[in-house]
């Protein structure tokens, strides 16, 4: 029975893939958790490693593909196949870096409100059609809250920290790129090309989705990763 880590993005808990892991046949088996508020993708990676099975196929969702590609690095003979799903191998530009500590620096002087900063533009998060789903938007809100400042501040300094990983991503066995067709934090044609300069890479592009395709579009999604999973088992 094949093993499916679901690795969960900035400002998620594992609760971002509660719409998906309904749709998923009972001969897949899911492991999600929300990742421990620690500061480098490393040390995150390594609790994942911890509790997953000896052998997995692994989907890392925006800063989960952070942390899949870490744990791809450091356990390579465990993993069956790498998705990335909103995300990239490569690493925080100088001002993506300046831009990460100013929002620390307010989080933690109080002149910044977390739930605030999070939930101030949904457009960046969600597909415009989503905006009128009051369902979905119920339970980001209630995610973002018990994901919290703390494990948003120590995931920004992992961010920060991580480096590129390229070479990790071209090296994945049976390699994955899902995109969504709205997503304004990570445009579908940079996913596009990375995968076609990956030859046996397959791209996807979901529609009808922003950045948080789990919530936005689960069965789409889940139409996806099983053929994917049960073809490189």
């Amino acid at each position: 029975m094949p093993h499916l880590a679901l690795i969960p993005g900035l400002n998620n808990t594992h609760a971002v893939f509660d719409l998906l892991c309904p749709l998923l046949p009972t001969d897949i088996t899911a492991h999600t958790e929300s990742s421990p508020p620690l500061d480098t993708v490393e040390a995150i990676a390594q609790s994942w490693l911890d509790r997953l099975p000896e052998r997995f196929h692994l989907l890392g969702f925006s800063f989960g593909g952070y942390v899949a590609l870490a744990i791809q690095q450091m356990a390579p003979q465990r993993v069956q196949g790498l998705a990335l799903l909103c995300t990239s191998p490569g690493s925080d530009s100088s001002d993506q870096v300046q831009n990460r500590l100013t929002m620390i620096d307010q989080l933690q002087s109080g002149t910044l409100d977390y739930l605030t900063l999070v939930c101030a533009n949904p457009s960046n998060a969600f597909h415009p059609d989503t905006l009128n789903r009051q369902d979905i938007l119920a339970m980001r809100l209630t995610m973002v809250a018990e994901y919290g400042m703390e494990r948003f501040i120590a995931h920004l300094r992992a961010c920060m920290q991580r480096p590129a990983r390229d070479d990790v991503w071209r090296s994945a066995l049976n390699p994955l790129l899902v995109a969504g067709s709205h997503d304004r934090l990570l445009k579908p044609q940079k996913l596009r090309e990375l995968a076609a300069s990956r030859p046996g890479c397959a791209f996807h592009l979901i529609e009808g989705a922003g950045h948080l395709v789990p919530l936005e579009q689960p069965q789409a999604l889940a139409d996806i990763v099983v053929p994917w999973v049960r073809g490189s088992s």
